[in-house]
């Protein structure tokens, strides 16, 4: 669609209005993105920003590219002159696949004149044709048709596609296609869609919308379709007018503004009044002295906070005089009572010491004597035995020692208690001394000194009460000093108790200050959001002309725009006129003077209708934007559309036609049918090889035709073969198979001739094909005789045949046949078999069931008799074209036998290649062999035939 919307606009784009060219941009930008263009048109409208949109800038972008086309057109170029195709190989594309990486894909050589390949449906055929759409056009119309996107459509197992196309003319060869050569290149494609929706034109069942008739067979539907992305007429009411309200706006802020400054301005008075108190009568307040005072009240504060806190802290040990009293009086009790234990103990041990003697006692005990130990005497004669008396005074002293027990463990307890309170006493002595200077007493600091180092030299005190009872006499002898560290130590704490009246006193002020503070600090945050409400009113204010401007020229901007959308909205009726008119040139172009060469190509096609049927007169009429498509026939002078009155065969037939036409008209090289015959009645089709091979155009333009109708291939086959011979410049290697198979579409070569379809039959005991060939290959060559030498037949009516399917009847064929030829044997041959011809059906070429014994009631030389006659019927009547391609087959056949013979006389082919190449080998060879001895015995029996 780019190329027909570029050329769209290098041919509008002079002498316009800004509004038509915005819609140019804006159809060219959004190409393709959009269903509904003028939809596109009005987006871009609404979203043009007026103060960024430089609409000039734009236009001179746009001239710029509009002047690059038209120096990328061939205008002024060496034109180069169209040949017909080479050949094409084709890889990795829809159907055609490939064996490897190192596998070019599958090659074709193209005959310069015709070609046809024929396949079953899903062969490949749309594949193949679509190959050379792709190559030549850039573009495949049945992926668009269905919407899919070309990539996907053409993909094979996610490969690139790999295409190359030669052509005749070298140069061509090394040329890119341009646009205008892809514009070319489609009506070189005869496809049978888009002549089924020429056909199906209008009708609702099958979805074929009623558009522009033309532009389906022409190729133009995608300028049909983009012109239906437009609207014959459409609003483009954006008109702004915000401006002006927004310049109210502006002045009333602008009013507002004033009264908030002056407002802002007397709350700030009435703020410094508040606070004035705080500062001296000549003070001048603002927010830079309120600032001072608050950090001046700040330091204040923090100041006052810190003594407090230094005397709350001060504070001495707790020193219980009492508790202390108790504590010495109870170590004196306690030194009392050990000396009272002391002196009992003492005087027991000097009156005797036990210890030993009870211990020696207890280690004589244990002794076994029957003696006394002290005179010898037997222990049965003395009175008292020694060992019971020592044991009852050693019970004695028992006592004593436990006393003594009791006496050790009292010194370690006054030992230990004075040894505790001493070290707790120290603590607090040194506490105070570290807080209070006026506690130090050199002489009590000399005694606490002499006791620390008592106490870490002696740190086990276990029996050292004389320890206490010199630290009681320091006690007693240093009374004075120790009141004096009491008093003192009274005297401070009394000191420190009146220090809560002053902290209170200071928390008091600090409470004044801090609310002196608040109100401080409330007025700057009062004084400093009032001043950034003023600063923001002073910037509006000190702005209100520069927007008031800035206004004034958006308005300007404004109105430019509506202008400029009264512009676009004029416009738009000016350009789709103009489209409508492209369109209608681009067919009118393709149209003009085709009317002749349209009516020829449908009576070919139709020469078998009746005469009251027999079209006359064929006209494109252009109605309301739209061309349609008028006709007249022998028996009415009356113009009736086509699409109301013509069968859906005839409609058929008439796109054809037309196709065909422009085809003409352009002179192209080369003609691509995509299955067209199938989308054409079945009666229809053997005109249409007359037609091929006849008419003046058709018969000098290359053809590639593909087809799945085997009889319509092989009629097309032997016509190319005859007419060929007649020319005698004629290859015959035209035909081509297609098949799929694992790896993609395959294509082979294969030549299709009615004579070597009955040898073939024959040769298989095939009575019934045979019959049916002989009878086709018969009715070909005497109806090309009639035609070629005027000669008149006559056909049959009936009930069942409608009158556009007349057929000329096989009688009225002998009969010209025996006044042209009365001495010929053949025809009495043929004719005098006319039995099996009307037990064939005309139409079909196939038998009627209900006679199908006869059939079996011939016998193979009867067949063969029949065969050999149409043979020699064809040699009689061509027999310069028979005999050229009798010795040209001659000559291929020699050449596959040299070739053949060859490789089986090659030891090394035979032993190394694979069986089935061997076998291929010998098969080729006999069948080169066979054929030649039977073209070799026509051939002499047409040279005897000459001669005679």
């Amino acid at each position: 669609m780019k190329y027909y919307l570029k050329k769209f606009i290098k041919e509008n784009y002079k002498n316009k209005t800004d509004g038509y060219l915005f819609i140019l941009w804006a159809v060219f930008k959004n190409l393709g993105k959009d269903r509904k263009l003028h939809d596109s048109i009005k987006r871009e409208l609404q979203n043009i920003d007026l103060e960024t949109f430089d609409f000039l800038r734009k236009k001179e972008k746009a001239l710029r590219i509009l002047q690059k086309l038209e120096i990328s057109s061939r205008v002024g170029k060496k034109k180069l002159e169209y040949s017909t195709i080479k050949s094409i190989q084709i890889k990795n594309f829809k159907g055609f696949g490939s064996l490897n990486d190192r596998d070019n894909g599958v090659y074709i050589e193209l005959d310069e004149k015709k070609n046809i390949f024929f396949g079953p449906n899903g062969a490949g055929k749309t594949s193949f044709c679509e190959a050379f759409e792709y190559y030549l056009t850039g573009d495949i119309k049945e992926a668009k048709r269905r919407g899919i996107k070309v990539k996907d459509y053409i993909s094979r197992e996610g490969k690139n596609g790999q295409i190359s196309i030669k052509f005749v003319n070298p140069e061509l060869n090394n040329v890119k296609i341009s646009d205008d050569d892809k514009q070319f290149f489609q009506k070189c494609f005869i496809e049978k869609n888009r002549i089924q929706e020429f056909a199906l034109f209008g009708s609702k069942d099958t979805g074929v919308k009623d558009k522009d008739v033309i532009a389906t067979l022409l190729g133009l539907n995608d300028l049909d379709n983009f012109i239906s992305s437009f609207a014959k007429s459409t609003s483009f009411d954006f008109y702004k007018n915000n401006i002006e309200k927004q310049i109210e706006l502006l002045n009333a802020e602008n009013k507002s503004n004033k009264e908030m400054k002056t407002a802002y301005e007397s709350d700030i008075e009435n703020i410094y009044k508040r606070i004035s108190n705080y500062f001296g009568k000549n003070d001048e307040i603002n927010l830079e002295r309120i600032e001072e005072k608050i950090s001046e009240y700040s330091s204040k504060v923090d100041s006052i906070n810190k003594e407090i806190e230094r005397l709350s802290n001060v504070n001495l040990p707790k020193i219980d005089r009492t508790k202390i009293k108790n504590d010495v009086l109870i170590l004196k009790r306690k030194l009392e009572k050990y000396n009272i234990l002391q002196s009992n103990l003492v005087e027991q041990i000097i009156n005797l010491n036990l210890d030993d003697f009870y211990n020696s006692l207890l280690k004589l005990k244990e002794i076994s004597n029957d003696r006394c130990p002290a005179c010898d005497t037997d222990l049965r004669n003395v009175k008292v035995n020694p060992y019971e008396k020592a044991s009852s005074e050693i019970k004695k002293l028992e006592g004593l020692k436990k006393e003594k027990e009791s006496f050790n463990k009292f010194e370690e307890e006054i030992s230990e208690y004075w040894y505790n309170w001493s070290v707790e006493l120290i603590k607090t002595y040194q506490e105070c001394l570290k807080r209070f200077d006026e506690l130090n007493f050199e002489q009590l600091n000399h005694a606490v000194d002499e006791l620390r180092n008592v106490l870490e030299e002696n740190k086990n005190v276990k029996g050292k009460v004389k320890l206490v009872f010199q630290f009681m006499e320091y006690l007693d002898g240093n009374t004075e000093i120790i009141f004096e560290f009491y008093k003192r130590y009274i005297g401070i704490k009394r000191k420190i108790q009146s220090y809560e009246g002053k902290i209170i006193e200071l928390k008091n002020s600090v409470n004044e200050i801090k609310s002196h503070l608040e109100e401080l600090q409330k007025a700057k945050t009062q004084i400093e959001t009032i001043k950034s409400g003023l600063k923001e009113i002073n910037n509006r204010l000190n702005s209100y002309n520069e927007n008031l401007d800035l206004l004034k020229r958006k308005k300007q901007a404004e109105d430019n725009y509506n202008k400029f959308v009264k512009d676009v909205s004029n416009s738009y009726n000016i350009f789709y006129k103009d489209l409508i008119n492209f369109r209608n040139k681009i067919e009118q172009e393709q149209i003009e003077n085709i009317d002749h060469a349209v009516l020829s190509y449908y009576q070919a096609i139709n020469r078998s209708d009746d005469p009251s049927e027999f079209v006359t007169e064929i006209k494109f009429i252009l109605k309301d934007g739209n061309y349609r498509i008028n006709f007249r026939t022998a028996d009415s002078s009356l113009e009736r559309d086509v699409h109301a009155c013509l069968s859906e065969g005839h409609l058929r037939a008439l796109g054809l036609s037309i196709m065909l036409a422009v085809a003409e008209k352009n002179n192209v090289p080369f003609l691509i049918f995509d299955d067209v015959v199938n989308a054409i009645d079945s009666e229809h089709r053997a005109n249409i090889i007359e037609m091929i091979f006849n008419n003046k155009f058709l018969k000098k333009t290359q053809m590639i035709i593909t087809t799945h109708d085997r009889l319509f291939w092989e009629r097309f086959c032997n016509t190319y073969q005859r007419v060929s011979a007649k020319q005698r410049n004629g290859r015959f290697e035209i035909s081509h198979i297609l098949s799929y198979k694992n790896k993609g579409t395959i294509i082979k070569q294969h030549n299709i001739s009615f004579e070597d379809k009955i040898i073939k039959a024959l040769e298989n005991y095939d009575i019934r094909q045979a019959l049916v060939y002989c009878r086709i290959w018969f009715e070909t060559l005497a109806t090309e005789y009639c035609t070629d030498n005027n000669k008149q037949i006559t056909g049959v009516f009936s009930k069942r045949t409608p009158s556009n399917l007349l057929k000329p009847t096989l009688e009225s064929i002998y009969d010209v046949l025996e006044k042209e030829f009365p001495d010929e044997y053949f025809i009495q041959v043929i004719k005098k078999d006319l039995i099996n011809w009307r037990g064939q059906n005309q139409e079909h070429h196939a038998f009627d069931e209900t006679n199908y014994n006869f059939v079996h009631s011939k016998t193979s030389d009867e067949v063969s008799a029949i065969f050999e006659a149409v043979r020699d019927f064809a040699d009689f009547i061509n027999t310069d074209e028979q005999l050229k391609h009798i010795e040209e087959s001659i000559k291929n056949y020699e050449q596959i036998h040299n070739n053949e013979t060859n490789k089986l006389m090659n030891q090394s082919f035979v032993q190394n290649a694979p069986k089935a190449e061997v076998l291929k080998a010998v098969n080729l060879k006999e069948e080169s062999e066979r054929k030649l001895n039977y073209y070799k015995e026509r051939k002499d029996k047409i040279t005897e035939k000459i001669r005679n």
